[in-house]
Parts: structure tokens; sequence; C-alpha cells
């Protein structure tokens, strides 16, 4: 970049606050509440600020799923036009393994905190996200899998319409709050890039990882990375034929005849997707 766009934007952020906004986006971090000790204090508060708790880190999760709906569409419409070594690299693709690993994260802290709570307390947390996923169907999708994991049983539309998810993103991004998460996937994606650099290699490692045909792999609901050929983000709310038709077009583009497809076996749309797959690859095998 030359020295005046550098300058330049150094203007705008500090003219913007962006320094304060990335600073905010660390501390976005760090406010996980995984520590044992933060829960069971937590549990000993009354009620109201429990709710409180509960309230916010909904918050952070609908902003975080949204965050992830439109790097979704981002991502898909790069497929498009770049190389698959390419993508695995890009922005649009490190942006979406940064919010993968802040929804776990928390999604990981309301299991931790529905299992300390006592029964009338874990009957607010409950009534919360039931209420929570009533607000829309995208506040819906937000809950899916933290209402899989807390054992509630909600009904879900995965046909996520691009013009819903943009308008949700522009009333949050009305929130400061909501543009330090979106600063903060922003940081996490270019720290991983920075890795990437240095290492020289693809998250998929793709370059490291063979096998002797196409399988399927079915992954934890760990955000750490793993040797295989195809990401299908499956993990983001979706149709299942969204899905395979992502993973097709990346087996098509990867040029390979063998390789690892993974998909996260805790989300309904993945296994539907992974058989509709699976069907596909042995058709093939018969041909």
């Amino acid at each position: 970049m030359p020295k005046m766009a550098i300058i330049a934007a150094a203007i705008v952020l500090i003219s913007s606050g962006g320094y304060q906004l990335f600073a905010d986006a660390r501390m976005a971090t760090a406010k996980r509440l995984a520590a044992p000790a933060q829960i069971e204090r937590l549990v000993q508060q009354e009620s109201p600020l429990i709710i409180k708790e509960i309230e916010q880190k909904l918050f952070s999760l609908h902003s975080y799923y949204i965050l992830g709906q439109k790097n979704l569409s981002h991502f898909d419409e790069a497929l498009k036009e770049s190389k698959l070594s390419e993508l695995y690299h890009s922005y649009e693709y490190l942006n979406l393994l940064a919010i993968k690993s802040q929804i776990y994260g928390i999604e990981k802290d309301f299991v931790q905190l529905a299992k300390a709570l006592n029964p009338n307390q874990k009957q607010l947390l409950t009534e919360n996200v039931v209420s929570f996923s009533q607000k829309s169907y995208l506040h819906a999708l937000t809950t899916q899998s933290l209402a899989k994991e807390l054992k509630l049983d909600l009904n879900f539309n995965y046909k996520v319409n691009a013009k819903d998810v943009e308008h949700e993103y522009q009333k949050l991004f009305q929130i400061r709050e909501f543009q330090v998460f979106e600063k903060n996937i922003e940081h996490l994606a270019h720290m991983q890039k920075t890795e990437l650099k240095a290492a020289k290699r693809n998250p998929a490692s793709t370059e490291e990882f063979h096998s002797d045909s196409w399988k399927i792999a079915f992954e934890s609901s760990s955000p750490q990375i793993r040797p295989w050929n195809i990401d299908t983000l499956d993990w983001l709310a979706q149709t299942p034929d969204k899905i395979v038709k992502r993973a097709l077009q990346m087996i098509k583009q990867s040029k390979r005849d063998s390789g690892v497809i993974v998909f996260h076996q805790t989300h309904l749309q993945s296994q539907q997707a992974s058989a509709q797959i699976k069907e596909h690859l042995n058709h093939i095998k018969v041909k």
C-alpha cells in the first residue's frame, strides 16, 4: 500500500475513533464467561442480573450470526470467481472462521451457565431463549444450535432471505457494540491472515492431506482447524440444498479426484446435506 494511502487510513481511523474500536474489540473477546469462578459468582446474583447477562449473550450471539450470514453471502460470491486455494486465504473465509469461533464460544458459555443454575434460574434462561427466538425467523436461527444443546423443542426455517439479513445488519449497525463485534472479527481474521503468511499453508491443509477417494468427515463442535480439503461451511444456518450446491462447486474447483469433505454432525442441515453428498459421490463411483 502506498505511504499516502496508509497515512490517509490512519487519519480516518483517528477521526472516527477507529483505534478505540479495535481496543473495544479486544475487550469483546475478553468478555467471555468461561471461567467457573465467574459463573459461580453470577448464579449467586439476583434474577435481574442473571437475566441481563442472558440478554447480553443472546445479543452477542445474534450479532455474530448476522455477521456470519452476511459473510457467507460474500464467500459464495467469491467462490464463483476465485480459485479454491485462494479462497482459503481470503478474508471472506477467514472472517467466517473467526465468527464460527466466537459463536461456538458463546454457545459453550450458555451450556456451562445452564448447568450451574438452579432450577428456577434455569427456567429464566429457557424462557429468555424461547422469547428471543420468537422475535423473528433470524432470531430463531440464532438460537437453533443453542436450543438443541439446552434440549428445547423449537421450530426453525432455514430459508435465509438476503434482504432480511441486510435489513437486520443495518439495524444492528446503529448499535456501537455491534460495530465493536464486526471490528473484532476483522481483527481476528487479520491475525489469521498474518499467521497463514508466516506458515505458508492453507487453513484446510489442502496440500498436506490426501485420500484415495472423496470421503466425508464429521468435525466436532471444536473451532480448531482439522485436515480436510473441502469446508462446506455448513455450521451456519442454511438450507441443505445450499450446502450441497456449495460443496459440489468447491469439489469441481478443487480439480481433485479425491479428498475429505468436512461436515458438522451436530446440525440438522448438515446431516441432510451430507446424505445428499454421499448419494452424489456414490453415483459418481457407479458411473
